[in-house]
């Protein structure tokens, strides 16, 4: 399995943080990377996601939602031909704090027998997408 890994604070409770992440129709306004989601944040549902990393071609994607629990996680699963192939599977975990705030890990891992061929490609530019995702989302949580 290859991943790209990135985590960060931000001082607002996990609620807030959660609704902003869940507003997807405001995507287009604010987010880099994923410019575009559409569809809700419920287990089972398809949405059509349109990315764009630096450096990488624009990408229309059709994950399923795998988890959505309001406050704690967002999961998405999408496939290239059959899972087996080529899958990535894009979280975040949402943590509360002590302090009030809520830690936020986002990642995206890659399975199936050409991941180890496709991620290596992916990972630098995927992970420059989601710094600037993650700095976007810091502010528009403020």
């Amino acid at each position: 399995m290859r991943e790209v890994y990135t985590d960060f604070d931000i001082p607002v409770e996990p609620g807030k943080v959660w609704r902003a992440l869940t507003d997807f129709p405001s995507y287009p306004q604010w987010a880099p990377f994923l410019e575009s989601v559409k569809g809700n944040a419920v287990p089972g549902e398809t949405l059509l996601v349109v990315a764009k990393a630096p450096g990488l071609f624009r990408m229309k994607l059709s994950p399923v939602v795998q988890s959505a629990t309001p406050g704690y996680n967002l999961r998405w699963r999408g496939v290239v031909g059959a899972g087996w192939l080529f899958a990535g599977t894009h979280e975040w975990l949402l943590e509360p704090q002590r302090d009030g705030g809520t830690h936020v890990i986002h990642r995206e891992r890659f399975t199936g027998l050409l991941s180890w061929f496709i991620a290596p490609l992916l990972t630098p530019s995927l992970a420059k997408g989601f710094r600037q995702f993650n700095a976007a989302f810091w502010k528009r949580c403020q």
